[in-house]
């Protein structure tokens, strides 16, 4: 990818995805899916004054636990196994991309969290295209940040939608 960030904006599911480009991973990050992830479910009223000072105290801290700084990857943006079919061939083929360039563990992340990629998929990787050491605390922070995000993603739509129980 050629920036951090993409040409135009996009969706991830029914949710708009700004994806103006910024200089760094981490300002990116902060700044066009943690904080507008916050902002809607602030907007929503479902975001507790603690939750808001835990992202403060994270934004504060972002730049040292977003992962080595490494060149913007492009990125399917919602790589679940969901979107992961195959053809008629047996050939994998991904579907519904939220595309932008970004730090390459996120997609990592979501296919860990959600599932549907096999231990084969994380080796053959890891054997292409090394990962940067596990962090002192013994897990990757861009991985768990990335999980975090992702969560809080899949959570809003459910979150906003008007006939869910935590809605009505």
């Amino acid at each position: 990818a050629p920036a951090f960030g993409l040409d135009h904006d996009n969706f991830i599911g029914r949710l708009p995805q700004a994806n103006a480009t910024l200089a760094t991973w981490p300002a990116f990050y902060r700044e066009r899916r943690l904080e507008p992830q916050l902002r809607l479910a602030q907007q929503a009223g479902l975001c507790s004054p603690s939750l808001a000072r835990d992202f403060e105290r994270l934004f504060a801290v972002l730049d040292d636990r977003v992962g080595p700084t490494e060149p913007p990857a492009r990125l399917h943006g919602d790589l679940w196994g969901g979107n992961l079919m195959v053809d008629a061939t047996g050939a994998p083929c991904l579907i519904d991309p939220a595309v932008y360039g970004g730090h390459r563990e996120v997609d990592l992340a979501m296919m860990q969290l959600f599932g549907g990629f096999g231990p084969k998929v994380f080796s053959a990787y890891q054997e292409a295209w090394p990962l940067a050491p596990v962090m002192k605390n013994g897990y990757r922070s861009t991985n768990s940040i990335s999980s975090w995000c992702t969560s809080i993603s899949s959570a809003v739509p459910i979150w906003l939608k008007p006939n869910t129980p935590c809605m009505r």
